[in-house]
């Protein structure tokens, strides 16, 4: 998408534009790097930027959930595929047509990268929280040392 000469002369030659990547895998470190730079490099002319996947990649690596929670700060919205993303983009399936055993897998392996990615997002904020807690506990007490 990054190297594709029509899609970034759309982007400077156009606003308001909502940008969906759908993907099988959540982007690596690497790739959420590059992604978060050409987000950042375009917010003016980006109004949505959602990176939708069905499985996250290498997920117990720390580097990986970096990369997640940095595009998420930067206003990227990740979210794992559901039965509407698999209809209404791209992807064009409709899992009720599906045969009821693979619709199953799906939806439960959707619901399981929904449920790691709040897990990812969810622990970062508790640890942003717990951090705030301790500058302020350490402002409030310099703070009173102070004659």
């Amino acid at each position: 998408m990054l190297n594709d000469d029509g899609f970034l002369k759309a982007v400077a030659h156009n606003s308001n534009i909502e940008v969906i990547l759908t993907l099988n895998y959540s982007p690596c470190s690497e790739c959420a790097k590059i992604l978060k730079t050409f987000y950042e490099s375009r917010k003016k002319k980006i109004t949505k930027f959602i990176i939708q996947f069905s499985y996250l990649y290498y997920i117990k690596n720390e580097k990986n959930q970096n990369g997640l929670r940095n595009l998420n700060e930067a206003g990227v919205t990740l979210q794992a595929m559901n039965p509407n993303s698999w209809r209404e983009l791209e992807v064009g399936i409709d899992l009720d047509d599906m045969e009821r055993n693979d619709r199953g897998k799906i939806t439960e392996r959707d619901k399981k990268t929904a449920y790691q990615l709040r897990s990812v997002l969810s622990l970062y904020k508790k640890e942003q929280v717990q951090d705030t807690s301790v500058d302020e506990l350490s402002s409030r007490f310099n703070q009173l040392i102070k004659f």
